[in-house]
């Protein structure tokens, strides 16, 4: 079995390169693929395995990824820490081999298929996609995070909020002369 440490994710892996009894790939940095995902800079290291092999033209790939993403909370906006570490498996065929099936609904194994095009497997948006479906709907740094003040913007995490005590003031406040 073929082992390549260190190997580079936007590097191109062909068919021909994958040998019968396989491919090991090690990747020291996926978070590469990440850059124009809308993440903030300065993203940690996000390391990621692959196993390539074939028979004919299928490919079988088991990967892997780890590391940690900086996220943006989406109560507070402050930064925090994201733990990722995922495992999946795809089935790889050449676009031509595409089948409609007159089904209504997909089988676990039409989930998990993806096409390749000229020979060149796209493990560079696949990483992408595993990395980016590990990311929370709504991401929060904490379970208390108590977000920003409606009215001032203040961080109520960090301090106390800067508003007048008095009556909240909003384009709706007019309305409540008319309970009165």
């Amino acid at each position: 079995m073929a082992c390549i440490k260190g190997f580079d994710i936007t590097a191109p892996v062909l068919l021909e390169d994958i040998p019968r009894e396989g491919l090991d790939l090690y990747y020291d940095d996926v978070a590469s693929v990440l850059r124009e995902s809308g993440l903030p800079d300065g993203q940690e290291s996000i390391s990621g395995e692959a196993h390539l092999s074939r028979s004919a033209g299928t490919v079988h790939l088991k990967g892997r990824v780890d590391g940690r993403l900086v996220l943006l909370c989406d109560r507070c906006l402050e930064r925090y820490p994201l733990d990722v570490s995922h495992s999946f498996s795809y089935l790889l065929m050449p676009s031509g081999a595409q089948r409609f099936k007159p089904e209504l609904s997909l089988s676990e194994e039409d989930v998990d298929t993806t096409f390749y095009d000229d020979d060149v497997m796209p493990l560079q948006s696949i990483f992408r996609e595993q990395i980016l479906l590990e990311i929370p709907i709504r991401g929060v740094c904490s379970s208390g995070c108590k977000g920003l003040c409606p009215g001032c913007g203040e961080n109520l995490n960090t301090s106390s909020c800067r508003c007048a005590s008095g009556e909240a003031s909003g384009p709706f406040s007019v309305l409540k002369g008319l309970l009165d």
